[in-house]
């Protein structure tokens, strides 16, 4: 889940980041913090689902034993 919306949403990610350094000949450095935090956002994103993801199978898998 976490994998497939990292896949999903890179590509435009890398776009938005080469469109703000593309711009930066006026030094558009508010731009470029605010699409480095939503790649941090989305990094922070897969953590957490990948995290929640393997909680709730050792739940099943220690539930089933």
């Amino acid at each position: 889940m976490g994998l497939s919306f990292f896949l999903f949403t890179y590509p435009r990610l890398k776009k938005e980041l080469q469109e703000a350094i593309d711009k930066d000949t006026r030094t558009n450095l508010d731009e470029i913090n605010y699409i480095k935090f939503n790649i941090r956002l989305s990094i922070m994103r897969i953590v957490y689902s990948t995290a929640f993801l393997i909680f709730i199978m050792l739940s099943i898998i220690y539930k089933a034993f």
